[in-house]
């Protein structure tokens, strides 16, 4: 299990070393707390009437099935040999991608979020309070910051937003961007 603020952290702390080590010590692998269970990573591909899902993996029986449909790190361009711990190899692409993202923040003068669900605002709220400096802009799509959580929590953090002057910007929506460069003019 992934601990998400442990993450964003990580994106704001390039020493990949430091960073491993923070990682390990949040992260908790699923045997330790699903200890009647069977995790299986894969794609799912059926699931049958007879409580048996069929995975690119193998196909399972089940009492309970959760499917979880979460981010993906996964580097689409390497094609993997099944003698490699992918566990292993995810964890280290993950840190590595992580580091690429910690550097790429440090060296940005101005920076936009675009998203402010839990996800976007807490990574904005780590960048702004590792580098106070930078140009924020956070792009929402909704009235309200973190809109899923209880007002309380978007006027919170909103209020902190406006003491590091971040520049929240909502109800608009992200319709077309390149992978080059993105301006945002309003």
């Amino acid at each position: 299990m992934e601990n998400t603020p442990v993450l964003l952290r990580l994106m704001t702390e390039p020493r990949i070393n430091e960073s491993l080590e923070l990682f390990k010590k949040r992260s908790i692998p699923h045997h330790k707390y699903l200890s009647n269970a069977v995790v299986v990573k894969g794609i799912v591909r059926e699931v049958t009437p007879d409580k048996r899902v069929i995975t690119d993996a193998g196909t399972f029986g089940f009492d309970y099935l959760v499917i979880s449909t979460g981010s993906s790190y996964e580097p689409r361009s390497i094609k993997m040999s099944p003698n490699v711990n992918w566990d292993l190899f995810v964890s280290s692409y993950r840190l590595k991608a992580l580091a690429d993202s910690a550097l790429k923040i440090e060296s940005a003068s101005s920076i936009i979020i675009v998203g402010g669900g839990p996800v976007g605002t807490e990574l904005a709220a780590e960048i702004a309070t590792k580098y106070p400096l930078k140009k924020l802009m956070l792009v929402h799509c909704h009235s309200r910051l973190v809109e899923r959580f209880d007002a309380s929590v978007s006027k919170k953090a909103q209020k902190f937003f406006d003491g590091k002057n971040i520049k929240v910007i909502l109800l608009y929506f992200l319709t077309c961007y390149s992978l080059v460069a993105l301006t945002v003019s309003l």
